[in-house]
């Protein structure tokens, strides 16, 4: 974040940003310069909005352009990149200021995107603004591939239940026989003779001969006869069972087309990751696979860019907060202000860690133990996702492999325990 007052003789030019039409507003030297003004979102528009910025250097003699905007969503990225082709330097107005700013345009707490350009405009003559640093796109690319991911991992869940919705009507005691309902024993029998009358028709001698087909031999008799006699006592409802055998095929494929979608994409994910030039970096840290790497370069980008590992902390979110007043001393949170899916990878990252990693499962330990300070086991697993944060940019910056002692100060843990 940007906190200077802008120098002199700089144009510049406040948008606020929507899905076909975005509104600017022009400020030189603190003093609103034309209306507000309509930008469609098309070459034409953005072409002619050059040629507006020109006239304006050459008629206030400016020698500096600067055009920002809020991130609304993914809008903003067109007119953003076709400015920065053009030579054009782009900055970022944090929303939050914008709408917190809104009543001192005017004393109203009236809203509208003529009213928001000229606040956006105005942030950023004051300095408040954040540089827009543009990926590379390996970057790009991978954060895309984070996403893809993303979502078909919640379509995947989403079936999921739908699969144990349709059991617990027909077959409700078979989800108690299996720990994974989508595990190879499960879904051979799902798929060959799902409900129970399907069952007690086979017989138990074929059923063994299922479960042993599809785990090669480790699971077969016993699990078996567990199947057979819940079919037996079973409490499902005996009628549409050509209907809800359909329905289950339906969700079994989807769910097989889901599962082989994420496997492609994480192998496209690795790929990119090791284009980065930090895969091994990152992947010499016991607990961390590919997958949390490429989510964690995915959000954060290209490491060398942040100066210090607290930049990272501040874009996940994990920075601390306080709210006191006069002897009053509220209680200290993390701020919540980033980015949520990368806070989400960092905390299973961290719950990961602390039971693969003996560094950090010491830390753990002594966060949660300690006399002084003692932390909750969530507030402990915080506190380990922003230890994560530091390590992981540590190792990337320095080009360095993982080691417990340099890295965590381990020695010292010890000799507290």
């Amino acid at each position: 974040m940007k906190n200077i007052i802008m120098v002199p003789n700089t144009l510049i030019l406040g948008i606020d940003i929507a899905k076909k039409n975005h509104y600017g507003q022009f400020i030189v030297n603190g003093e609103y310069i034309k209306k507000p003004f309509l930008i469609k979102n098309n070459k034409e528009s953005f072409d002619c909005l050059l040629e507006i910025i020109e006239e304006l250097k050459e008629k206030y003699e400016t020698v500096h352009t600067l055009v920002g905007m809020e991130p609304t969503s993914h809008y903003w990225k067109n007119i953003a990149y076709y400015l920065k082709n053009k030579g054009i330097d782009i900055c970022l107005v944090n929303p939050y200021h914008v709408n917190k700013m809104k009543e001192l345009e005017d004393n109203s707490p009236t809203k509208n995107d003529k009213k928001d350009a000229k606040i956006i405009s105005k942030l950023i003559y004051q300095g408040q603004y954040l540089t827009c640093m543009f990926e590379e796109e390996i970057y790009i690319n991978l954060r895309l591939c984070s996403n893809n991911r993303l979502e078909l991992k919640k379509q995947l869940i989403a079936e999921k239940v739908r699969l144990i919705a349709l059991l617990d009507e027909y077959f409700p005691e078979f989800t108690k026989l299996f720990s994974n309902i989508l595990g190879k024993s499960s879904l051979a029998i799902l798929k060959s003779c799902p409900f129970p009358n399907n069952i007690l028709d086979i017989g138990i001698e074929k059923l063994t001969q299922i479960l042993k087909d599809a785990t090669k031999n480790r699971v077969g008799l016993k699990k078996a006869i567990l199947v057979y006699a819940a079919a037996e006592n079973s409490i499902g409802i005996p009628v549409g069972l050509e209907g809800a055998k359909y329905r289950l095929e339906l969700i079994l494929k989807k769910l097989e087309w889901l599962q082989k979608e994420i496997d492609d994409v994480e192998t496209l994910m690795k790929e990119y990751l090791d284009k980065t030039g930090y895969a091994d970096f990152l992947l010499s840290i016991q607990g961390v696979g590919i997958v949390t790497a490429a989510n964690f370069l995915a959000e954060v980008g290209n490491v060398s860019k942040y100066d210090d590992y607290k930049q990272i902390q501040k874009v996940a979110g994990l920075n601390l907060k306080e709210t006191s007043s006069g002897m009053k001393k509220g209680k200290t949170k993390i701020s919540k202000r980033g980015r949520a899916n990368l806070r989400n990878i960092l905390y299973q990252a961290s719950m990961v860690m602390v039971a693969k990693n003996q560094a950090f499962k010491e830390i753990y330990q002594h966060l949660t133990k300690r006399q002084d300070n003692k932390l909750t086991g969530k507030q402990a697993i915080v506190a380990l996702s922003v230890r994560l944060i530091k390590v992981m940019y540590t190792l990337c910056k320095k080009k360095i492999m993982y080691s417990h002692d340099k890295v965590h100060g381990l020695n010292s843990y010890q000799q507290a325990a």
